[in-house]
């Protein structure tokens, strides 16, 4: 009988050689000197933050698929533990069985069942003595805070803490530990019982203040349009320790959060400070405005999703109108059974993001040297995108906006611009920001901090595909990082097409329109091509 050779589809060609190109890099990565350890970051069982290299090409040893946008990609099946990196799969496997404890636990009937992850920050803070000197170091864990917290929290909620291995300042936070709890997380919920979903109000992140915005921003876009589950995530000013201190009331505050979003069945990403002067914030809209005050956050372009300053009064907002979600998500996600389905159909589907964001950030001020700028560019090898924060009314001096604009052109990058106070319109009639529009920049009402997560999702999606990039960032609402004006604006006309195509306004655009004035997204852009379980040694 003869043997039937069945060769390999274009679909397996494309996936092995994106393994193949992953191998090679491997191959010729150096350990750059900044790194500790030689880039040995798990060493005598202990993780070492320090040693933790986001570039060093990693072969993700559990299930991973590559994209039809983007073959070039290996993206991590987020429901997967085998493709964490930091958190033991073990403690993340027993983190689950201990919130299915709470569930089955006589005493723990009629509680709300919570999440907590300790990461460190502030909020974990306590002092220590080292090399002879005093240092706040993070040392005190998620159970510690919550057991100090009062307020009714143990009578009121049945809660299960996780903290990282090692636990850091914020300014050591990456991408990659991000993406470490989406898969934490991911995996928890699929796998939870239906009696934990059904009293199950969402996650606590215990995190510090100075990278809490963009932590929240990259959470926010990896989990997705369609997350089922609210994740809030809360910092403090001053140490758990220190006599004047809002450790404990945003503790509080957060959970009170939880339950509030609950009772109105609203599942949310946020971030909670300042306790009864402040309250919850989207988690694509918040910009940390202070070091010292408890009110140390705040938004300019999105309404508080509780306001705990009027004693929530306000009631709940949600910082994703329903209306706009069922038509905003366009994209199709992979099921790594083979089928494929869309966002808009409510699928849960997180992206995994890692690395490094490659793009130039740029901030013109006064008295900056364009020359300084536009050697920047062009030392910006990798980067792909130039991310420029403006001043209020989207303008720039002309002599800077010349040097980024002809470094642009010189190196193929693509610029966008966000403003820190994007509250407003963003065709202003200043001569400056008409000739910045003008030159083709992409000028976005995205808060500066949510536009640069956006900016590496869209580039794993779609990966060199600059056209399709731009039009992801400007006219596609993701996870509500456009303003709310937007979304009135699509509620309001989602049955009538728009008006002439712009990439400054009418954000965000309904997908028939789109297709009816632009260039069309064609079926399966986002489509599944392979997956598999593959190893290092593969």
């Amino acid at each position: 009988m003869q043997r039937e050779v069945l060769s390999p589809s274009s679909h397996e060609i494309t996936f092995n050689s994106a393994v193949e190109s992953l191998k090679r890099a491997q191959a010729v990565y150096q350990c750059p000197p900044w790194i500790e350890n030689g880039g040995d970051y798990w060493r005598d069982g202990a993780f070492n933050i320090h040693a933790y290299d986001p570039r060093r090409p990693h072969l993700p040893k559990g299930t991973v698929y590559i994209l039809e946008s983007n073959p070039e990609w290996l993206l991590e099946d987020p429901f997967d533990l085998d493709n964490l990196r930091m958190l033991p799969k073990e403690q993340v496997e027993g983190f689950l069985y201990r919130l299915e404890e709470l569930v089955r636990n006589p005493e723990e009937q009629g509680k709300h069942i919570t999440a907590m992850f300790g990461t460190g920050g502030t909020i974990a803070m306590h002092e220590e003595i080292k090399e002879g000197r005093k240092v706040l170091v993070p040392g005190i864990s998620a159970e510690q805070l919550l057991s100090r917290s009062g307020g009714g929290i143990n009578e009121r909620f049945a809660v299960a803490t996780l903290d990282f291995p090692t636990t850091m300042d914020s300014s050591e936070m990456e991408i990659d530990y991000n993406a470490e709890l989406v898969i934490a997380m991911s995996y928890i919920w699929k796998n939870a019982s239906e009696e934990l979903k059904q009293r199950f109000i969402g996650f606590v992140i215990a995190h510090g203040t100075d990278t809490m915005a963009a932590s929240s921003a990259y959470l926010s876009m990896m989990l997705g349009p369609n997350c089922p589950f609210s994740v809030g995530t809360v910092g403090a000013q001053q140490p758990a320790e220190k006599r004047h201190t809002d450790v404990f009331g945003n503790i509080r505050l957060i959970f009170d959060s939880l339950e509030d979003l609950n009772d109105a069945h609203i599942r949310e990403r946020f971030v909670t400070m300042g306790g009864t002067a402040g309250g919850s914030y989207p988690a694509v809209a918040v910009e940390k405005i202070s070091d010292t005050l408890v009110a140390a956050f705040g938004t300019f372009t999105h309404p508080l999703v509780i306001n705990a300053a009027d004693f929530a009064a306000e009631g709940v907002k949600s910082s994703f109108a329903e209306e706009y979600r069922d038509k905003a998500s366009f994209l199709f996600v992979p099921d790594l059974s083979g089928k494929v389905k869309q966002w808009n159909d409510r699928v849960f589907y997180p992206i995994i993001l890692r690395g490094y964001n490659h793009l130039v950030p740029l901030m013109p001020q006064e008295g900056d040297d364009p020359k300084q700028i536009y050697n920047q560019i062009h030392a910006a090898k990798a980067a792909r995108f130039i991310d420029i924060t403006t001043f209020g009314g989207f303008t720039v001096n002309s002599k800077m906006r010349g040097a980024i604009m002809l470094a642009a052109q010189e190196t193929g990058k693509s610029v966008i611009a966000a403003n820190p106070f994007p509250q407003g319109k963003l065709d202003h009639a200043y001569e400056p920001a008409v000739k910045l529009r003008e030159a083709g920049v992409l000028v976005t009402g995205i808060p500066p901090t949510a536009l640069r997560a956006k900016v590496l999702l869209a580039q794993r999606l779609f990966g060199e595909d600059q056209a399709r990039i731009l039009d992801f960032i400007g006219n596609r609402n993701f996870v509500g990082e456009q303003p709310p004006q937007y979304w009135d604006q699509y509620i309001k006309e989602r049955d009538a097409a728009f008006a002439k195509r712009t990439n400054t306004i009418n954000q965000p655009r309904s997908i028939e329109a789109f297709l009816r004035t632009g260039p069309g997204i064609p079926d399966g852009v986002v489509k599944i091509l392979h997956s598999g379980k593959i190893s290092p040694s593969a």
